[in-house]
């Protein structure tokens, strides 16, 4: 049977039992076929990790398989190629924290190749001078924050110690910005900045924020009492699903509040559409 597409060809190499990476990557750089090995009991659970990662199911890998010595170095010796250019975005948002540290020549070389996007080889490398350098633009930069507090949710702002003081004020400023999802980081950036964002965010950016904040940990709750109380505060009834999703996470009385008000005083069609799309 002639087989024409290389990722196809892969794809059933992998079925029948391939295990080398390097030779199913062709499957890699196209997510249907990937998805189908992430599937697929039977097959290699490496390729079968890999296939969920391009495929956009990070939900199917436990913390243990991504932990997996076997799963690390087949990404580590992709670092640099087509597949690898499809899987390290979404290997940044599970590998073990400083991954990419014993890998930073190779990162660094797959950014100026443009086989990584740089937020992503700073994110695998973690905070420090080196994997700043590689954040220029807002895109980069939000997303780098964001994964490098979520390494640590214990303490999702020491990002800022493991930086020149130059660096970080350059991040903290530049967060100051107009950029979409910038939202999404407040979580990881010290409560008075997060609470000054908050005080400038648009109705889609206050959304973005309150989701970013329920799936936050209880220290980042502690430490953003102000930021969080000023963000509920601000919210309108085109926020009210985000707003009841960080209500029922942390049973927050206050965000509770702000929602029964919203409710008494905005009786009419939009609240009743927006609450009938977001839960049938």
């Amino acid at each position: 049977m002639h087989l024409g597409s290389p990722a196809l060809a892969a794809t059933l190499q992998a079925l029948r039992g391939e295990t080398d990476v390097h030779i199913v990557a062709p499957t890699f750089r196209d997510p249907w076929f990937a998805r189908v090995l992430a599937f697929v009991p039977n097959v290699d659970p490496v390729v079968g990790a890999l296939g969920a990662l391009v495929s956009v199911l990070p939900n199917l890998l436990t913390p243990a398989e991504c932990n997996l010595p076997a799963l690390s170095a087949a990404v580590a010796s992709l670092i640099g190629t087509e597949a690898g250019q499809c899987i390290l975005p979404w290997w940044a948002d599970v590998a073990p924290a400083g991954w990419g540290a014993s890998h930073v020549t190779a990162l660094i070389d797959a950014v100026r190749d443009n086989r990584c996007p740089p937020w992503a080889a700073a994110a695998l490398i973690g905070p420090c001078d080196t994997s700043a350098a590689l954040l220029i633009q807002m895109e980069d930069i939000a997303p780098a924050i964001q994964r490098w507090g979520q390494a640590n949710l214990d303490a999702p702002t020491s990002w800022t110690n493991h930086l020149a003081s130059a660096e970080r004020d350059r991040f903290l400023k530049a967060l100051r910005g107009d950029s979409y999802d910038i939202e999404r980081c407040l979580p990881c950036l010290p409560a008075e900045h997060a609470k000054e964002i908050i005080a400038h965010a648009d109705w889609n950016g206050c959304t973005i924020a309150l989701d970013a904040y329920a799936i936050a940990s209880p220290v980042v709750h502690a430490q953003h009492t102000v930021a969080l109380s000023t963000l509920i505060q601000r919210a309108k009834w085109y926020n009210l699903a985000a707003l009841t999703r960080l209500a029922v996470a942390f049973r927050m009385d206050e965000a509770w509040t702000t929602i029964m008000q919203i409710l008494l005083s905005r009786t009419c069609a939009p609240v009743r559409t927006f609450l009938i799309a977001d839960y049938p």
